[in-house]
């Protein structure tokens, strides 16, 4: 495991980093959009995965304190971080929900970031089980990395540098 400075010095994660983001093993990720989903998709045997509907949720503005924020009820949500990442072949990256998120009743956890993946905007899944409000930019979670033998078959599929998302994958966003 590389410590979070390593990480964003090799620039193996991306994007704003301000010093609040660099913690002790991960890089806190900064969340700037939340689609719920809907559901529909396909896994198939063989071939591309189908993602299912989502629709994006629109976050709300208090004029008392100037801040944006989204208000979720339970639910599944696709969520989309201001931060990036370019997994070099002797790693793989995985992401926690934070201890605040957790102690109020979400989970955010990732599959397996490839060696070779890379995209301008990580994104992830977070369940929500009870009510809750997130501010537009809150930290919600770490990207961490763990060592791995260099690997040659570096990752090359339907989610690599962005193309997860087209208008057929989402439903009003």
């Amino acid at each position: 495991m590389k410590t979070a400075q390593y990480l964003v010095d090799k620039k193996i994660v991306t994007g704003e980093i301000k010093p609040e983001n660099i913690a002790q093993h991960g890089v806190d990720l900064n969340v700037i959009e939340i689609h719920q989903v809907l559901g529909g998709g396909l896994i198939p045997r063989e071939g591309k995965t189908k993602i299912g509907a989502l629709e994006k949720i629109e976050h709300k503005f208090d004029k008392e304190s100037g801040n944006m924020y989204w208000i979720l009820s339970a639910g599944v949500y696709d969520v989309k971080f201001s931060q990036g990442c370019d997994i070099p072949a002797d790693m793989m990256m995985l992401i926690r929900q934070r201890s605040s998120l957790l102690r109020n009743g979400t989970i955010l956890h990732s599959s397996v970031f490839d060696a070779g993946f890379s995209t301008k905007n990580i994104g992830t899944i977070m369940v929500v089980n009870v009510p809750i409000l997130i501010e537009f930019g809150a930290r919600i979670c770490q990207i961490y990395s763990h060592d791995s033998d260099t690997v040659d078959n570096l990752y090359d599929g339907q989610f690599q540098n962005d193309k997860q998302r087209t208008d057929e994958d989402t439903n009003n966003s």
